[in-house]
């Protein structure tokens, strides 16, 4: 359910506490974090790095400054395979955290986790 839409049934379901707390409501559930948190949990260490790059707008996962970079993110003090980053896409679009809009071009599926994975930056 979109957030808007959320906020408008809790406000109806629940019109005595106000609209405020319908506001409040909906912000702790809607863009509560702790399952952002999970999710991330679960990722491997390259898609975390993948995400990562997508989330701050840095598309040339390929490319050899890509690589090195997802390596050095890695601890591995030298730059992967193009498989890694290949496998790491495949496996967020079989997650439904990301989809391919076209060749060298994804987009994360929901909003609001791009924005969570952004403000860790892509250091953290």
């Amino acid at each position: 359910m979109i957030p808007f839409a959320f906020g408008v049934l809790r406000g109806r379901t629940h019109a005595d506490l106000g609209a405020a707390a319908a506001l409040e409501h909906t912000l702790g559930h809607v863009f509560n974090d702790k399952e952002f948190a999970l999710t991330w949990a679960r990722l491997l260490p390259a898609d975390q790095e993948v995400l990562k790059a997508l989330a701050n707008d840095v598309n040339d996962l390929h490319s050899a400054k890509g690589l090195l970079r997802i390596g050095m993110a890695l601890g591995l003090e030298k730059s992967v395979s193009k498989n890694t980053p290949a496998q790491a896409l495949k496996r967020l679009q079989v997650q439904e955290l990301i989809t391919r809009l076209e060749i060298g071009e994804y987009r994360f599926q929901d909003d609001a986790f791009a924005e969570w994975v952004k403000n860790r930056g892509l250091d953290g």
